[in-house]
């Protein structure tokens, strides 16, 4: 391709240049055949090669050359194709929506939209009398068929309440809003919205004086509350929540009560705090499930005729079941407010959060209601959007808005926003933003967003059915599975973005896990981790993905701005999309000019002109990439093959693969093997007996400086292994010796031998690949007792592991947090404080025994400062009984794993010991690394799956392979999941500085300046990595993380007290540990569509047989 070529595409004054570059003869012209020249005009009408040349221009701009040209070029693809599609979709949305027609009751500004209304305007005649209630700007966008339907179901659950007191009476009526009240042809995807469904519970209480008036309203909230709790009907209050704005943090924050804390005993602390709560008008309400008769999807649903049988396991006699059973039901998100309105001997007034909120968000079903109501806002005749009230909404409504714009949450930002952009008096502003935000809340993104509020109730009733056996909830399970799965599906068979691309197989192939072989639901443990992998996935995937449709419809993010600095909310320094782009400056190669100098100083004259040299310079540059081959490549992929897909997300998913091709493969075998692998001699071999296996002994140069080590293990184990941090974390355990926490001996006639090992993928943990130490191990403590009885030394492994724990927790510094199953790594099966607080440890013992029957890895966390840091350690347990006759080990952990066989050990004697017991065999390694990996895709680790993979690439002696695939370890992936386990220990360090209020032993941290060090360094370290250039997997989360980061970092600053909510802060931890995975296992599937397409190698899943 000449200079002048790749100048005019330089340029970008020819846009049909792309196919010059893609071939390499002037001759192309005289040879178009008739496919050639459709396929041409197809890539032009799709804007693939405008949109090429416009990401060729954007990596070569300016006087620096970027390390990975393929980046610039996937993002320019990806935001092409996100446009095509959120204006496809509105575009046809936007035809076959008409605005419901208004009628004026002329009374307070309020209209209605009657049944009676609708029908006459097609037939005369027919009333059916259904009516809603609202302002016209509300109501224009709802569809009245669809509220029908929905009030219909939720009567049960929207009780009117007349109640006289000694002190006043009190009237209880409701009105409805949230997302259901607004399906329509035009908004799609209605369970996107924040609150599925808001019951508004306005009580009108008369009475002569203002505490009167509380006390009622409170014994009401607590009752009402009481009623639903005992209560048979299947209802689920999550938590009771009072909600409040605060001017130091500037930001909302919450107080939450537990249901079960909601009883007799905390009656009159629990009315305080809603007399405190509503005299400061916060926000009082409580979050939880309903179940209400089936409404919608009425084509999936079952019901009880369905699922039960008779004692010959066989369909119960539909004539034997009552109504109730016959009857389908649903779950549906429930938010109820309490809002108290005051008559005081005539004078009105209303302590909500916000005023007039029920007419301008929602609708009555009374006219009566919906007038008295507005009567305590403004009077008959008076603009209700000129009062104060209606500026304390909008006030209020905006610190909705806030809170979810410092998430950088797009979706739910465009929703609270739509009540204001409603009521907007500029009419060119209103329709512009409206456009917009129908955009946003229409796109398949908030799809996703909607298919996240399913699987929550999902796990909730699984959850649910695990503790009461209750077989009313199966057929409503299976039907909220088929709604959920057809949504999946649908979204991920037909939208076309790159995350979604590059998860499809793996999601398909999780629902599969789920399901039994005719399609069926399965509940089993199983299913909740595939659920949970499910969720986490699809939340930050719709999340992260409409920031980008936010930078999209931009005006959107400036109105959102604008509005808060002009009412003086928040903080102005919150990252948007836009702006994190802007910092993910280029990691400087090349600089064009001072290349140009160099090349005039040669003796080369080729070129004359400045701009020449500097034309030549980038294009020798862009041909290391093979830029121009591998474009070639992929269009002829994707337009000779033998369909033409849609060209832009195609192109994208495959330039993102070559993207990460030239991330990984500038990095040799050869750096590989020096940073990963040792260097085993015969001298570091000793003789085991066993001429079949290789055993060793091994201390590196720098072992041996620092006098650290030697370990053990086998070649298959201790090749690849990071011997130094190994034993490293070895010499630190030796400071904490189980033998000190023991009291007495143990039992005389029962031999106890404990065995430190680490196993799997922690032999990986180098710190030379990371450029940090790991934040988090995992290590293996297999109890060996000999005896007589195996009931007996089960209490002795018990009784000593807890003593263990209670020692680090009272004589050292570590913090204990408590028991953990693998599935719930945050949530402990007993914490430290129960075990120490237990005057009786007869149910902590049967409660730990029992976690053991159940599931297959338990362990217990201890967090341990490292000088400015704090290092998670999790010491997965088990017990291997010994019979003294048979000599055959019998163990708690039933299930066979591959950590029993590959493992470093830290003296030969434990590893000879332990293989006699566990005899080791490369079939039996491969083959429970294979069901281990299975585990992992259930829970979504697939960056420790590929680990397992690459162990698997080693016992199966392929070197070269294993050197090469070995190269994800230098990648982002590996970056961003230590990441993940460091924001876990985070986690666990604000939950500790949360209940250290209420600990009665000294506390391990003093204060949160006592974390602020290793914070800072683990923030920086972060923000660097995710602003890195070439980290183009899952970027659009990069702005959520960062804006969490700002927000963690302002405790450190801010006076400490006792009213320092670090609950809250844990929480974004948690979130930001969650996105740390998701980017991490995002590089991992991508690295499998190279391997893939560039090697023809499949990995992880349906491999090829090797």
């Amino acid at each position: 391709m000449s200079n002048q070529q790749f100048k005019n595409v330089r340029k970008g004054k020819e846009k049909t240049m792309l196919k010059q570059i893609i071939d390499d003869d002037d001759e192309y012209d005289d040879q178009k055949t008739k496919h050639e020249n459709l396929v041409y005009e197809y890539l032009t009408n799709t804007e693939l090669e405008e949109t090429l040349i416009l990401g060729l221009k954007a990596a070569i701009s300016g006087d620096v050359v970027p390390k990975n040209p393929w980046c610039e070029m996937s993002r320019a693809l990806g935001t092409q194709n996100m446009k095509r599609n959120i204006f496809d979709t509105f575009e046809l949305l936007a035809k076959e929506f008409k605005k419901a027609s208004t009628v004026d009751i002329k009374a307070f500004n309020i209209h209605e939209i009657s049944e009676k209304k609708m029908q006459q305007d097609q037939t005369d005649g027919l009333d059916k009398g259904f009516c809603i209630y609202g302002y016209p700007q509300n109501l224009e966008y709802l569809f009245l068929p669809n509220i029908k339907n929905f009030k219909e179901s939720v009567n049960t659950i929207l009780p009117s309440v007349n109640r006289e007191f000694s002190n006043g009476r009190l009237n209880v009526c409701n009105s409805l809003s949230g997302g259901y009240i607004l399906k329509s042809s035009l908004i799609i995807y209605p369970n996107s919205h924040p609150k599925d469904l808001e019951i508004n519970c306005e009580c009108f209480v008369e009475t002569s004086d203002l505490q009167s008036a509380y006390d009622i309203f409170s014994q009401f909230v607590y009752f009402d509350c009481l009623q639903i709790k005992n209560k048979k009907d299947g209802h689920i209050i999550k938590e009771f929540i009072f909600y409040k704005y605060d001017p130091i943090l500037q930001e909302n924050v919450k107080k939450s009560w537990k249901l079960s804390r909601i009883k007799p005993k905390y009656m009159e602390q629990f009315k305080q705090d809603v007399i405190t709560n509503v005299q400061e008008s916060n926000m009082i309400y409580w979050k939880g499930y309903c179940r209400v008769p089936a409404f919608e999807n009425l084509d999936l649903v079952e019901t009880q005729a369905d699922t039960r049988k008779d004692q010959n396991n066989q369909p119960i006699n539909p004539d034997l079941l009552t109504e109730e059973e016959k009857t389908p039901y649903q779950y549906i998100e429930v938010y109820k407010y309490y809002n108290l309105h005051i008559n005081i001997n005539g004078q009105q007034e209303s302590r909500c959060n916000q005023p007039l909120g029920s007419l301008i968000k929602g609708v009555f079903f009374e006219k009566y209601n919906a007038i008295r109501y507005a009567s305590y806002f403004y009077k008959q005749g008076q603009d209700p959007l000129t009062t104060q009230a209606f500026l304390t909404f909008t006030n209020n409504q905006l610190k909705l808005v806030q809170k979810k714009w410092s998430e950088q949450n797009i979706g739910a930002c465009a929703w609270e926003l739509l009540y204001l952009v409603l009521y907007s008096q500029q009419a060119d502003v209103k329709r512009e933003l409206l456009d917009s935000i129908i955009q946003i809340v229409s796109s398949d993104y908030s799809g996703l967003v909607t298919c996240t509020k399913f699987n929550n109730i999902i796990r909730m009733l699984i959850e649910k059915y695990f503790t009461d056996q209750n077989p009313f909830l199966l057929p409503i399970i299976n039907s909220i599975y088929k709604v959920y799965r057809e949504k999946m599906i649908e979204l991920f068979g037909k939208s076309s973005g790159s995350d979604i691309i590059r998860y499809r197989e793996f999601i398909f192939r999780l629902f599969r896990e789920m399901e039994d072989a005719k399609g069926g639901f399965i509940i089993q443990e199983i299913s909740l981790f595939v659920l949970n992998t499910l969720h986490r996935v699809t939340k930050f995937m719709g999340i992260g993905n409409l920031q980008k449709v936010g930078s999209v419809t931009y005006n959107v993010s400036l109105y959102i701005y604008d509005a808060l600095k002009k009412n003086k909310l928040g903080k102005d320094d919150y990252i948007t999309y836009e702006e994190f782009q802007s910092l993910k400056a280029p990691k400087k190669m090349m600089h064009v000019s001072q290349e140009v100098v160099e090349y005039k100083k040669g003796k080369n004259t080729e070129f004359k002109s400045e701009a020449d040299i500097e034309d030549y310079k980038i294009l020798q540059f862009l041909n290391e990439y093979d830029i121009f081959d591998n474009l070639y490549e992929i269009l002829r992929d994707i337009f000779f093959g033998k369909q033409v897909p849609n060209a832009l997300p195609t192109a994208q998913f495959k330039v993102e693969t070559k993207a990460i091709k030239y991330q990984l493969f500038e990095i040799s075998r050869e750096e590989v093997d020096n940073v990963l692998c040792n260097v085993l001699t015969e001298q570091n071999r000793k003789d085991i007996k066993d001429p079949t296996k290789e055993f060793y002994e091994f201390q590196s140069e720098d072992m041996q400086a620092l006098d650290v080590g030697p370990i053990y293990g086998l070649r298959q184990c201790i090749y690849y292994a990071s011997v130094f941090e190994i034993a490293a974390l070895y010499d630190f355990l030796k400071e904490y010796d189980w033998k000190k926490a023991l009291t007495r001996n143990l039992p005389t006639n029962y031999q106890v031998k404990p065995i430190l090992s680490i196993s799997t993928i922690n032999l990986f943990h180098n710190s030379s690949i990371l450029e940090r130490t790991y934040g988090e191990w995992n290590i293996s403590w297999d109890w060996i007792i000999r005896g007589e009885s195996y009931p007996h030394a089960q209490q002795i492994f018990i009784d000593t592991i807890l003593k263990y724990m209670t020692w680090l927790e009272m004589k050292t510094e570590g913090i204990v947090i408590g028991l953990f199953q693998k599935k719930s790594p945050r949530d402990p099966f007993l914490t430290i404080d129960e075990i120490m607080e237990a005057e009786d440890l007869t149910e902590i013992k049967q409660i730990f025994l029992g976690n053991f029957t159940s599931v297959s890895d338990i362990y217990f966390k201890v967090i341990f400062k490292s000088e400015t840091r704090f290092k998670m350690i999790n010491f997965y347990i088990n017990l291997h009984f010994v019979d003294q006759v048979k000599l055959k080990a019998e163990n708690l952990l039933t299930r066979e794993q591959p950590e029993t066989y590959i493992k470093i050990f830290f003296n030969d004697k434990d590893f000879l010991f332990w293989n006699k017991l566990y005899p080791y065999s490369d079939g039996t390694a491969l083959r429970l690394i294979g069901m281990q990996q299975n585990t992992l895709f259930y829970t979504g680790s697939l960056n420790e799956a590929m680990k397992l993979e690459l162990i698997k690439f080693y016992i199966s002696s392929q070197i070269q392979d294993f050197l090469s695939m070995s190269r994800i370890l230098f990648s982002y992936s590996e970056i961003f999941s230590n990441y993940q386990g460091e924001a876990q220990t985070f986690y666990f360090l604000f939950k500790y500085l949360e209940r250290k209020k209420n600990i009665k032993r000294p506390p391990k941290l003093k204060s949160v300046k006592d974390i602020s060090l290793y914070f800072q360094e683990f923030s920086d370290s972060l923000e660097v990595n995710l602003c890195a250039y070439d980290n183009i997997y899952f970027d659009s989360i990069g702005p959520s993380i960062i804006n969490y980061i700002k927000a963690i970092k302002e405790v450190f600053t801010q006076e400490e007290n006792e009213e320092t909510e670090y609950g809250s802060y844990a929480n974004k931890m948690a979130k930001i540990s969650d996105m740390c995975q998701v980017v991490s296992d995002s590089v991992i599937l991508t690295y499998r569509q190279l391997l893939l397409e560039d090697y023809q190698y499949t990995v992880l899943w349906l491999p090829k047989q090797r």
